[in-house]
């Protein structure tokens, strides 16, 4: 009788505990490819105008730098927050949790591959998520006429 109150108590317990879903939004990749990560509510408000503005955007996608190992072996990486696509723009949301994003090697590591950066406060991502999906597409249709 004890072990099945047990038992129960677990089950409880864990209908408590969620686990967001981790999507990717790039059919060219499998989600295998990546490590686990998790979108932060401004990461999450800024794709979803982008997705009704029918943006075409990659987002958390990692940059592999082959030169540089952590202690485990493994080589670190870069994780770019939004990456818009056929004009090699990166948008960086700045929320409490990047404190790595404020890193001038960073910028300089995707210059270097080809990206311009664009940092976001995370306050201005949640806030104003329509603005920017806004801008970014009528960029985008400026690029295409010129």
């Amino acid at each position: 009788m004890k072990h099945k109150m047990i038992m129960h108590e677990r089950k409880r317990r864990k209908s408590y505990v969620s686990k967001p879903k981790i999507t990717y939004d790039n059919v060219d990749y499998k989600p295998g490819e990546y490590p686990e990560t998790q979108y932060t509510e401004a990461e999450q408000a800024l794709i979803t105008e982008l997705s009704k503005q029918k943006i075409d955007y990659m987002a958390q996608i990692p940059f592999i730098r082959k030169d540089e190992k952590t202690k485990g072996g493994q080589s670190k990486q870069y994780i770019a927050d939004i990456i818009i696509k056929n004009v090699n723009i990166i948008l960086e949301v700045e929320g409490s949790k990047s404190a790595s994003s404020d890193n001038p090697n960073r910028d300089r590591y995707f210059q270097e591959k080809g990206f311009q950066m664009i940092h976001i406060p995370n306050e201005v991502a949640l806030e104003y998520s329509y603005l920017l999906a806004d801008l970014i597409k009528a960029f985008l249709s400026h690029c295409k006429k010129t």
